[in-house]
């Protein structure tokens, strides 16, 4: 569990909002404790507080078939994708040369060392934990430190530039991670961070709790950053912002190693920015719910992963949901409470109610879930959140 906050070290946090109220959702190595969105009362950075769990659950959940690394190549088309690496590279362009030693922390399938090395950068090395990226990106002509960022050894070679692009979100243990990160540089080394950014999240019209899943652990905001760059001895050379993809709004900044630590300024715009997204949320999932509070008609929740459990925490209590469905065997047999029934988590192919209204929770994956659905010979009405 997170017992003070990874920025100031303050013990007292306010509760902003439950998220998920049986952890095992996330795997058998997970218990079946609550975890809340908090803020901390000094320096106002917001997390997720678990009652039970630890950063090496969080390991162990990364190295397992319940975590899906993407490869962007095949999640969104070649230009989009290729868009999102460009935005990376004239991010840090200036601040290296072609050989310069560059490390891609959790670089997944190796595409944007990839990148780098097609662009005539001949020091690219990659960190990675999954073997099935590894063994991709090695087949691709990546050099791949295999391992954790928080147990590997730091070696005598040293970095002119790290980047952690979408992965500082997944640490229970920040504090580790960024002092990791800063012994890895020279003295005159940069680290590359891109986050999402918690301001933008009620700004774009996505499925309700779209930003919220148990995966991210923390929420950025510029004042975050600051505060981060105060705490661990780093003078920031910019913060900018950006939409990743066409649909994720990110912060992204560049440090480089200052002496000494500078005073922190209290964030208070990311609870702000969070209670508004759940108050967002909230207004636009009740629109869907009101009908089916009013009709009482039969109601299938298909779909209760890492990102839609949160749906769970009452949205639907005043709904007829007479089952929760997802496909993935290692969620099937977990209970959550919805109502004033116990439901579990079943396989597809127990779904017998004919009559029942399917609503998909995952929006993006609803197309090939109702190819799914129809697949399993089911011909009950389909809804989505979009």
């Amino acid at each position: 569990m997170i017992e003070k906050c990874r920025i100031c070290g303050n013990k007292i946090k306010n509760k902003i909002a439950g998220l998920c109220s049986n952890m095992k959702i996330m795997g058998s190595n997970f218990s079946e404790g609550r975890c809340d969105i908090v803020v901390c009362s000094k320096c106002g950075f917001v997390y997720n507080y678990y009652e039970n769990e630890s950063q090496d659950n969080f390991d162990e959940y990364y190295l397992s078939k319940n975590s899906k690394t993407v490869n962007y190549y095949d999640i969104f088309p070649k230009e989009l994708a290729e868009q999102y690496f460009h935005h990376i590279y004239m991010s840090i362009k200036d601040f290296i040369y072609k050989d310069s030693s560059i490390l891609d922390i959790a670089g997944g399938y190796g595409e944007f060392s990839r990148y780098l090395m097609d662009r005539g950068y001949t020091n690219v090395t990659m960190l990675e934990m999954k073997s099935e990226c590894i063994e991709y990106a090695k087949s691709s002509g990546v050099d791949v430190i295999e391992g954790n960022l928080l147990e590997i050894p730091i070696k005598g070679d040293k970095y002119n530039l790290v980047i952690c692009s979408h992965n500082l979100e997944h640490f229970i243990d920040i504090d580790k991670a960024i002092l990791k990160m800063k012994e890895m540089i020279h003295d005159s080394g940069y680290i590359y961070i891109e986050v999402p950014n918690i301001v933008e999240y009620a700004q774009l019209e996505r499925a309700p709790y779209h930003f919220l899943t148990y995966e991210h652990v923390c929420h950025f905001s510029k004042q975050t950053l600051l505060n981060i760059a105060s705490e661990f001895g780093f003078e920031i050379i910019y913060i900018k912002q950006y939409i990743k993809c066409d649909d994720y709004p990110c912060l992204f900044t560049l440090m480089k190693k200052s002496s000494g630590k500078k005073g922190m300024l209290k964030d208070y715009i990311s609870e702000k920015s969070m209670t508004d997204y759940l108050k967002k949320c909230e207004c636009e999932i009740a629109t869907i719910t009101k009908i089916f509070e009013t009709n009482q008609k039969p109601l299938i929740l298909w779909g209760i992963g890492a990102s839609t459990a949160q749906l769970l925490n009452g949205c639907f209590d005043a709904c007829n949901v007479v089952q929760l469905i997802d496909s993935n065997v290692s969620r099937q047999g977990i209970n959550f409470r919805v109502g004033q029934k116990n439901l579990t988590i079943e396989d597809p192919k127990n779904v017998t109610d004919k009559d029942a209204t399917i609503l998909i929770l995952p929006t993006a994956y609803k197309n090939s879930i109702e190819k799914s659905i129809r697949e399993y010979g089911l011909s009950n009405d389909v809804e989505s959140l979009m």
